[in-house]
């Protein structure tokens, strides 16, 4: 004898949108990075000092120039020496918010390599941590060149300054 009895059949359909699914059900597959490289451009706006930006370059694909993706040099260096999250992507007021950066990048070591988990964009990187300190050691000798030669010249974000004044003591 059945004592309760639903008259209807009773459930919850949630779709979630398009992107949201396609999102959720990708497999990160992670980027070997063969040759990585830090590029400075300078970038010139009328009636502004030039500033000096730095950006990150995998595997010999050359960034946008219009629109380069500021790299925080302080955060990067910190994340070649440990594990962590750190905001190595940031926008050029230096907040990395503001270039939709809320997650960050997590950061681990194991033997010879380094592998970042750039948890906003969803995407992963495998590195020899060795070609990650060279890449480091190159951008930050070029930079020191660009501010030496060329007076008035501010690197953005801020935090990226102190990064060539102190490699040059």
């Amino acid at each position: 004898m059945r004592i309760l009895k639903w008259p209807i059949h009773v459930s919850i359909n949630l779709k979630l949108p398009a992107i949201f699914r396609r999102w959720l059900s990708r497999t990160i597959v992670p980027l070997t990075v063969d040759s990585v490289r830090i590029r400075h451009i300078v970038d010139s706006e009328p009636g502004e000092p030039d500033f000096l930006v730095a950006v990150l370059e995998f595997n010999n694909v050359k960034s946008d120039d219009s629109d380069p993706e500021h790299i925080n040099l302080s955060e990067l260096r910190d994340s070649i020496a440990e594990d962590g999250t750190f905001f190595i992507w940031t926008c050029a007021c230096g907040a990395p918010s503001c270039a939709g950066m809320y997650d960050g990048v997590e950061v681990i070591h194991h033997d010879d390599q380094t592998t970042w988990h750039n948890r906003d964009w969803n995407q992963k990187f495998i590195f020899k941590t060795a070609d990650l300190q060279h890449a480091f050691n190159c951008a930050i000798a070029e930079g020191q060149e660009f501010i030496n030669h060329r007076p008035g010249l501010e690197a953005i974000p801020d935090q990226n300054q102190p990064v060539y004044d102190v490699a040059g003591d």
